[in-house]
């Protein structure tokens, strides 16, 4: 009894601290509400495979509305106030969802962040096309946060039981043993902790996203100089032929039509960028 007692304490004491987790929508720009909703819904099943306690999506916004938190969204992916929303749903941990698209181009962004400390435990970034989702990103991300709160799992040790008396003792001649050489005890290399996701990416398009934006500031200029010659005039009559009046007006609007289209590039280069920083 005193070893069955001893072994079931030693279980209680070394099992893990429960985790349960909520996967909160922190910024979404161009992804549909129901395309978050499936990639949270994958990562919530992904955990839950592994024996991770969750809170599903759609209960969570349910709670969330009830106690004045119309949408998690509204905190602007501030961690603080994301962190807040986890706190009423009882969460210790949160996992933060980001999702961006482009044209037929999207970004995606997973953070599983502690409750208590908001200490960042995992982070994960990828894109994917509209026409074809991935179907792997978000079960990567769980099993390696499962990992990161729950560990390796170790078998119990099974309790000692009384053993038999042993057989009288009758002399018996052996041989000598042989000298054994001695075995190099067995190395097991650790498993690295996964790389810090890559940031080259981001501060290229920053990069991308300035030249784009020096181009719209220059083009707007030329265009803007180019059409303050349509409005020069000499005792009421401009200078300009009427084929060179229609030559410089067409000339500004291709400048200005140059300069939004470089601003509107810039702009979503950067808005790529900030998502995947």
């Amino acid at each position: 009894m005193t070893s069955v007692l001893a072994w079931l304490v030693a279980v209680s004491v070394s099992a893990p601290s429960a985790a349960t987790v909520v996967v909160l929508p922190a910024r979404r720009t161009g992804v549909s509400a129901e395309e978050l909703r499936r990639v949270a819904d994958a990562t919530l099943a992904a955990l839950g495979e592994r024996g991770i306690a969750t809170v599903g999506f759609e209960d969570a916004q349910r709670r969330l509305k009830a106690a004045g938190v119309s949408d998690t969204l509204a905190c602007g992916g501030r961690p603080p106030c994301l962190l807040s929303a986890a706190t009423r749903l009882g969460a210790t941990h949160a996992v933060l969802l980001s999702g961006l698209q482009v044209d037929a181009d999207r970004a995606w962004v997973l953070e599983a962040l502690a409750v208590e400390t908001g200490a960042s435990l995992l982070k994960r970034d990828w894109t994917d096309a509209a026409a074809s989702p991935s179907t792997t990103a978000t079960a990567d991300f769980a099993a390696q946060l499962a990992t990161a709160l729950v560990g390796p799992s170790a078998a119990p040790t099974p309790v000692a039981t009384p053993a038999s008396p042993p057989p009288p003792l009758v002399p018996v001649a052996t041989p000598p043993a042989e000298p054994t050489q001695p075995q190099p005890p067995s190395l097991t290399q650790a498993t690295p902790p996964p790389p810090p996701p890559s940031k080259v990416a981001p501060k290229v398009l920053l990069v991308v996203a300035g030249v784009l934006a020096a181009a719209a500031i220059g083009t707007a200029v030329a265009g803007a100089l180019t059409d303050a010659e349509l409005a020069k005039q000499s005792g009421g009559v401009s200078p300009l032929t009427h084929s060179q009046a229609l030559r410089t007006r067409d000339t500004a609007n291709v400048l200005f039509g140059v300069a939004w289209g470089a601003g509107g590039l810039a702009a979503g280069a950067g808005a790529v960028a900030l998502l995947t920083w």
